[in-house]
């Protein structure tokens, strides 16, 4: 019996295996994307390039590690702009949990808060996208090869691997929304269900939460946007009662704000006294002019950042996926 042989009876006798493999397999893919940053190798190795990484969070999270392990709340930062309210200030993500494993672990095993340890931080966020992303493309679909493609695609498409990985905020606020998403697939998706699985929306509301406290309030707004969307849509397909689709969207929104309520409330008090609160529709009504859309099969021909680029072998299933009316393609296609 032949390696090939051996690996596929030992997947076919457990099946669960064959998720293993494919964890693995978007594991072995991260470490290869990112090995210039994970080589010990000094001559190797690279970092992110300057820019908001260094200049804002870098700094930020220096002063968040400081009064944190000194037993403080870091309320406000004497050394920003002669005074800044640091707490308020959303972007410094004073109580985002996987910041505060960051401060931890740098403290206790490479002596202290260092841009290596953000950048280390930033990275791991792109190996959880890939992975959230294959668990709930792999539970809507029943495949691994579509949960391995769409892991792929999200993590290392021309969006995340754009301004994302320097503006962190943005990074981390966005790759929860797979997991937010796998919430509401499984609430709704028991076989003769004539009612929603609540349990399973306290994982979305987490995820949502995790999402705002990272920083960015823009993306998680939209990521609200879509789970609301998606939650209806989940609803109407699988005809479960109104009353409970619209208690099921309190319980995402309602819990997963209420988490993270430490960060908002001071968040908008904040967001109300800044300069763009006097923005008017007309400087916030722009975004890709239409002959942007090109980015969507030539990268990098319009601008340094391809944020529209996943891949054209990815854009080609898509296209096949909404002509052979798969299903949930046209919420998708709507939603894109």
């Amino acid at each position: 019996m032949t390696l090939l042989d051996r690996l596929r009876r030992w997947l076919e006798e457990k099946p669960y295996r064959t998720d293993i493999a494919s964890i693995l397999t978007l594991t072995a893919l991260w470490a290869l994307y990112f090995w210039r940053v994970l080589t010990p190798n000094p001559a190797n190795q690279v970092s992110l390039p300057e820019g908001d990484f260094s200049g804002q969070f870098v700094a930020f999270g220096a002063y968040q590690a400081r009064r944190l392990l000194s037993g403080e709340i870091p309320l406000w930062n004497p050394y920003n702009y002669g005074g800044h309210p640091f707490l308020a200030d959303t972007q410094s993500a004073v109580f985002y949990p996987p910041r505060l494993i960051t401060i931890v672990i740098t403290h206790l095993f490479f002596g202290g808060w260092s841009y290596a340890g953000l950048q280390a931080e930033a990275i791991v966020h792109f190996w959880l996208a890939s992975i959230f992303m294959y668990a709930f493309v792999r539970t809507a679909t029943r495949s691994r090869i579509a949960g391995l493609v769409s892991g792929i695609v999200l993590s290392y498409g021309g969006y995340l691997t754009g301004y994302p990985i320097l503006q962190v905020a943005v990074l981390e606020a966005g790759i929860w929304l797979p997991l937010a998403l796998l919430g509401i697939l499984l609430a709704s998706s028991a076989i003769h269900q004539k009612h929603w699985k609540f349990c399973w929306l306290i994982l979305s509301a987490a995820a949502l939460g995790m999402s705002l406290l990272a920083g960015h309030p823009q993306t998680s707004l939209y990521i609200s946007y879509l789970l609301i969307a998606y939650t209806i849509y989940r609803g109407v397909q699988k005809k479960l009662p109104t009353l409970q689709a619209v208690m099921a969207l309190a319980l995402i929104c309602g819990l997963g704000y209420g988490l993270a309520a430490i960060q908002i409330i001071p968040g908008f008090e904040y967001a109300r006294l800044t300069t763009r609160a006097n923005f008017g529709f007309d400087a916030l009504a722009g975004g890709f002019p239409i002959a942007d859309m090109i980015g969507f099969v030539l990268p990098g021909v319009l601008s340094y950042w391809s944020p529209l680029y996943f891949g054209v072998a990815p854009l080609i299933l898509a296209i096949l996926a909404i002509r052979n009316r798969e299903p949930g393609a046209r919420f998708w296609a709507a939603a894109g």
